[in-house]
This record gives C-alpha cells, structure tokens and sequence, in this order.
C-alpha cells in the first residue's frame, strides 16, 4: 500500500469501483502519513521530557514544613521547592501556609506555649495581626523558627552543597535550583481575593534579593494575585494553582490562564484530571503544566500518581518528597535525546 503509485485514467477505462478505489487513496495517504509524522513528533517530545521535582513545602516528609531546614533539604537532594507567604502586620513577608501558628506550632512542640514559652492566644492570633518578634518566638518543630522570605531567598542565592558531591540533581538529571512562591488567597478559586500589599512586599523582596527570573515562579489561587504580581515583576512566569474535580474543569483552567497571558498552571496531582492532551495544548502555547500534592504524607505522592505525570508530560511535580521519591527518579533514567 505504502510507496504504490496510483495513476488515475479516464472514467471511461476505469470501472466505477476502481475510480472509487483512487479517489479514497489520494485522500487517504496524505492523512495517514501526517498521522504518522505527527506520532513520531509526539513521541520523541516525551522521549527528551523530564518531570523536574519541587518539595512542597521544602522537603516536608522528612523537615518540618516551610522552615529553612526543610528548604534545605530539598536543594541538597538537587530539587527546587514551593513556599507559602503570608504577610505579618510589620510588614515582613514569611513562609508560613496557614493564616495562622496553631497547627505548625502544635503538630511539633506543644512545649512551646504550654511550658509558658508563648501564649497560646499568640497561636491562633492571624499572623497578619502579630509582629515578626512575636512570630520568632514559636517553635514550628525541631526548635525551627518561620523563616522570612528574604532568608528562603538567600538559600536560592546561595544553594548548599549536594548530598553525595556530584552536580547532577536527585534523580541523575539537571539539578534544579528554583522556587514557586506562592501568594495566599483569600480562597481556592479564580476570583478568590488577595492583598495588594502581599504581592507588593514578596516583589520587592525578590527585586532585592537577585533572584533570576529562571530562579523562581509565582504560584497562587487567585487570578488577581497572579496578574498583579505578574505586572509588577513580568519577567518571572506565573502560575494559576487550582483543585479540579474534573478534567473538563482543568481545561477551563488552562483556557482562564491562557486569556489572562500567564504561563502556567498548576493543578492537584490527580490522574483523573491531568491528561497529556492538556499538557500538548499547554506546549504548543508556549505555557507549562505543574501538579501539586497534599501535606505530607499525601495519598497522591506515590509512585503510581508520579509515572502518570511523568508520562502525560507534566512539568513540575511538587511532592513532599518522601524517600521512596528519589529512588523512583534515579531509576526511571535520564530522558533520551
């Protein structure tokens, strides 16, 4: 069938059945071989494709989460890492997820206020209410403290060494020096509000800091956060976070990013939702697609969930980076040429 030559004569030599037969040909082959020219593209892109690794929340299987130990960790394993900021009422930006101390503070050392350390009122007082004094004093685990964001900046400035010596990341590919700050909401949808004066502080300080646009992205659930900290800083890529029920809902999603000039999104690390249909719309408009897990330890954060992004063709998988992580990404290879 392949590399025949058809040659269509006159309808009065050929047979009705027999024009039928080269008319559908001559239709047909091109499509086939554009089908085909298109697989092979398809398939030497996820060949060269390599899911890099974020820890959410610095490595927060194995450090307590948000904290300079944690941050550490994950850039000495050779991957990035997600932080959360929260603005306090003097102004400092720091990494903390929730709004306020309770549950961190808690989760560790509950010697903290109930050895007469800190009152407890301090812990379920909003952060945006409490000075960075107040903040400092509280144990967030293994007699942390929350770190500002200035200080998470610095360790991306100057990355610590890699366990083990070498240059290579976790998993035997590039090493990934890179943060996704993520600007709190004031809810987990699109038109979620946010504070202005948040995204203002987390700008200066990165302006401050040195930090390459390569060096870090702008997460939040807010499509106002990300617009606005994208005006302010448009070198830096910006991020559309979402929790999708569906994978019609992801696809709106990417279309809200891609309306608002984003250039990415980054959804819960779900296989339902997360096809590699989304992420080839996403590529070819120049767009990325990052997932991300629940605090550790996440049902989503096992190997299953990770070789389905790797194969859809996911960018950056945020994980909590428990240890059985490094070894699935050490083994699953450097990506072919």
């Amino acid at each position: 069938f392949f590399g025949c030559r058809f040659t269509i004569r006159p309808s009065a030599v050929l047979s009705a059945p027999a024009r039928l037969l080269c008319v559908g040909a001559a239709t047909i082959l091109p499509v086939i071989v554009t089908l085909h020219a298109r697989s092979a593209s398809q398939s030497a892109v996820l060949q060269s494709h390599r899911m890099q690794i974020v820890g959410h929340r610095g490595a927060s299987a194995v450090a307590p989460e948000n904290t300079l130990a944690a941050i550490r960790s994950a850039l000495e394993t050779g991957y990035g890492f997600e932080v959360d900021l929260q603005l306090l009422r003097t102004q400092e930006v720091v990494v903390l997820h929730d709004e306020t101390l309770w549950r961190t503070a808690t989760a560790h050392s509950w010697s903290s206020w109930l050895g007469g350390v800190v009152d407890s009122g301090v812990l379920r007082t909003p952060v945006s209410e409490l000075s960075l004094e107040e903040v400092r004093a509280v144990d967030v685990g293994d007699a942390a403290r929350v770190p500002t964001f200035a200080e998470a900046l610095s360790l991306l400035r100057h990355p610590p060494p890699l366990k083990g010596g070498g240059g290579g990341g976790g998993g035997g590919g590039p090493r990934l020096i890179h943060c996704f700050a993520e600007i709190k909401a004031e809810g987990a949808a699109p038109g979620a509000g946010f504070d202005e004066r948040l995204t203002a502080a987390s700008a200066a300080a990165v302006a401050e800091s040195g930090v390459l646009p390569s060096q870090l992205s702008w997460i939040s659930f807010s499509l106002g956060a990300c617009v606005d900290i994208k005006r302010r800083l448009p070198q830096h890529s910006a991020f559309l976070v979402a929790y999708v029920g569906s994978a019609a809902d992801a696809w709106a999603v990417a279309r809200t990013a891609h309306r608002s000039k984003l250039d990415g999104i980054d959804l819960n690390a779900d296989p339902a939702v997360v096809s590699a249909e989304l992420a080839e719309w996403l590529h070819a408009r120049g767009m990325r697609l990052a997932v991300w897990v629940w605090k550790a330890p996440a049902e989503n954060d096992v190997q299953e969930v990770w070789e389905h992004m790797d194969r859809c063709g996911v960018d950056y998988f945020t994980s909590n980076l428990p240890l059985g992580l490094r070894r699935w990404d050490t083994e699953r290879g450097s990506p072919g040429p």
